[in-house]
């Protein structure tokens, strides 16, 4: 019996904490099952009462389909008056039976255990990954320095899990149920986000299901897309859309616009943080890192003013100096907001890798060309060139990601920051490439796997294994955030997200920089850095990845695109019409795996330099209505068909996907 996990435990639990179906974060109650809960299947019903030693079953389901009447249940054994126990005996003959608290009370430990299956499930996607750092050659500063961001890490993480909603709701999670716990400290939260489950009703770390409901904007709003795309038209708009802001009811009416640093936000923990930041530039001491020390002592500034222009002045500086570190602390990216808007708070520390400034050197000298050649393709009448300042790649070794920074599953490899202010608008933000994820030995094996059954034989004999063309496609896809129209580009006085709305604004600009990663590859092949073999290594590892990224599903479960998804979609199913890209259904047949794609590398460069020009036009004139076309067209049902979505899923799903433990030693 001990697949039952202790149902009994969990009931007492939640009689003694008062965790019912009327609970702050139960979902609304109905008067028969299933009392406010996910609804069980009858499958489930009966499957699950065997395995618990119940002696319920679902008879039919043809009163009410979908729903369990009285009349539906029976009880197993041969206990004659058992059934009474959960179903009441009508008094007079037009009265109807109904179900009892004991009823009740095992319909609750049915939903517990399928809940905690549905758990289980979510962490088995995940494949623990080790990410650990060697210390030993450490000096006393750099420990010092260590131990005041490893802190700083864990109020990060804190702070975000805040944002994100999640604060408290661990205390809900039963003590018996370790894995709900790990699941919420995975996840930052008890949502679940793996593809098998992510849309699971009964996916939760809490038995009361509960909702995620963040920070950023008012806790009675209905965040939906209605919403997001009303807050610009408010009269504060560009207030309330302002990345470093939450959203709150102001008391005369309509919505005001509060600071990250206002007690009404994010103040506090802020604080903290600061003070962390300031110990770590006091312990340095040493003028090689007197970068570093400046860096620290603006962000910690920033965390108590919610300016962040000096710090990532500060953070810009640094590129091209003598320091072994890497660290970026605050908010940035937008994704995780429900409306796309709100910037999370994040930390990515590490060492620098120093081996890497030659291939630096040798993209920085081509930075001009790579814009002019953007540039080119549509002409200065649509878009100029500009000059462009921006680092080429950091290659970096992650010691710790906190916060937005450290995803349930997988990792970011590369990050072009930041987003937002006076750095990004003048194209002298930095371009990082985390160099020791993904290099680990079960990775690249997961790896091989999955692009054999996906790819043919030729386009496979192009493979490279050892992981440096995917590589170098991060380098020029951070690369191409910088160039060409970007996030600070605007038209009739409008930004991206103001014009696109916050969703279709990532996925337009994330598109943009993956498919420049692949439209600079013959610009370097001509500059002589990289051979026809490496072009077309890196063609075929951009692909891998963006079936990667379709295989976790298109949308979000509140109907949001998946941003990467998204951009993998629109990709493949160019060039697919174009025919770079080809589906062969009889490549493996007799197998239970039979298609398999053929790259056809000579096509790929006139392909792409089409959807690039398609894009960088879309991104000038911020052309929504191009844009959702763009968009809508390659995620329909039928594009997603062609390139046979349901069969590019189901075969990488068998693999589960990274999840990083960072450690020291």
């Amino acid at each position: 019996m001990k697949n039952v996990v202790s149902i009994s435990a969990f009931l007492a639990f939640s009689a003694a904490s008062g965790l019912t179906a009327e609970s702050a974060h139960a979902a609304p109650v109905t008067p028969a099952p299933p009392y406010g809960l996910p609804k069980l299947s009858r499958d489930d019903f009966n499957r699950l009462a065997a395995q618990s030693g119940s002696p319920l079953f679902w008879r039919t389901d043809a009163e009410t389909p979908g729903d369990l009447d009285p009349s539906e249940l029976a009880t197993t054994g041969t206990d004659l008056k058992l059934r009474a126990k959960f179903v009441t005996t009508p008094k007079t003959p037009d009265a109807t039976p109904t179900f009892t608290k004991a009823f009740e009370k095992e319909y609750r430990s049915l939903v517990e255990l399928r809940r905690r299956e549905a758990v289980r499930l979510e962490l088995e996607q995940g494949r623990p990954t080790l990410v650990e750092t060697d210390t030993s050659a450490y000096s006393a500063e750099d420990k010092a320095v260590l131990a005041h961001l490893l802190k700083a890490g864990e109020l990060i993480d804190a702070l975000y899990d805040y944002q994100y909603g999640a604060t408290g709701l661990d205390k809900l999670i039963p003590k018996d149920d370790l894995a709900s716990r790990a699941m919420f400290r995975r996840n930052h939260g008890p949502w679940c986000e793996a593809p098998k489950t992510e849309a699971d009703p009964f996916c939760n770390a809490t038995p009361t299901f509960a909702k995620r409901v963040t920070q950023s904007y008012p806790a009675d709003a209905v965040v939906d897309d209605a919403f997001c795309k009303a807050l610009p038209n408010e009269p504060n708009g560009k207030d309330l859309i302002g990345p470093f802001t939450v959203v709150r009811r102001a008391k005369a009416g309509g919505f005001e616009a509060v600071p990250y640093t206002s007690p009404k936000a994010y103040g506090k923990p802020m604080k903290a943080i600061a003070k962390e930041l300031r110990a770590a530039a006091k312990a340095i001491t040493s003028g090689p890192e007197f970068r570093m020390k400046a860096y620290l002592e603006a962000a910690a500034t920033a965390f108590e003013t919610n300016d962040w222009v000096l710090a990532d002045e500060a953070w810009a500086a640094m590129a091209g100096s003598k320091s072994s570190w890497y660290l970026r602390i605050g908010p940035d990216e937008t994704y995780w907001d429900q409306c796309g808007l709100k910037s999370g708070f994040h930390m990515s520390f590490a060492r620098l890798d120093p081996d890497a400034e030659k291939l630096k050197a040798s993209l920085s000298a081509i930075r001009t060309d790579m814009e002019t050649r953007i540039a080119a393709l549509v002409g200065d009448e649509v878009y100029k060139a500009r000059e462009v300042g921006f680092n080429l790649p950091d290659f970096i070794e992650i010691i710790l990601n906190a916060g937005d920074s450290r995803s349930a599953l997988g990792g970011t490899v590369g990050q072009s920051l930041p987003n937002f202010g006076k750095v990004a608008e003048e194209s002298r933000g930095r371009t990082v490439v985390m160099a020791n994820l993904y290099r680990d030995p079960d990775s690249m094996q997961a790896s091989e796997h999955k692009d054999g059954l996906l790819f043919s034989a030729a386009t496979l004999a192009m493979r490279d294994p050892s992981g440096d063309a995917g590589q170098m496609t991060t380098v020029l896809h951070e690369a191409t955030h910088n160039l060409g129209p970007n996030g600070t580009w605007t038209v009739d006085g409008k930004k991206p997200e103001e014009a696109f709305g916050g969703d279709l604004d990532a996925v337009m600009e994330e598109l943009k920089a993956e498919t420049g990663a692949l439209f600079l590859l013959p610009l370097l092949k001509e500059k002589g850095l990289l051979t026809d073999a490496q072009v077309s290594a890196a063609y075929h590892a951009a692909m891998s990845w963006a079936f990667g990224q379709i295989s976790q599903g298109l949308s979000t479960i509140d109907g949001r695109p998946k941003t990467y998804s998204h951009v993998g979609a629109i990709q493949v199913n160019h060039l697919i019409k174009e025919g770079a890209m080809t589906w062969d259904p009889a490549d493996g047949a007799g197998t239970p795996d039979a298609g398999r794609f053929t790259i056809q590398f000579e096509k790929m460069p006139a392909a792409v330099e089409s959807l690039m020009k398609q894009v960088v036009t879309i991104k000038a004139k911020a052309d929504k209505a191009a844009a959702d076309a763009l968009d809508a067209g390659a995620t329909s049902p039928e594009a997603a068909a062609s390139f046979q979505i349901t069969a590019v899923q189901e075969r990488i799903r068998r693999f589960p996907k990274a999840t990083f433990f960072y450690g020291l030693r």
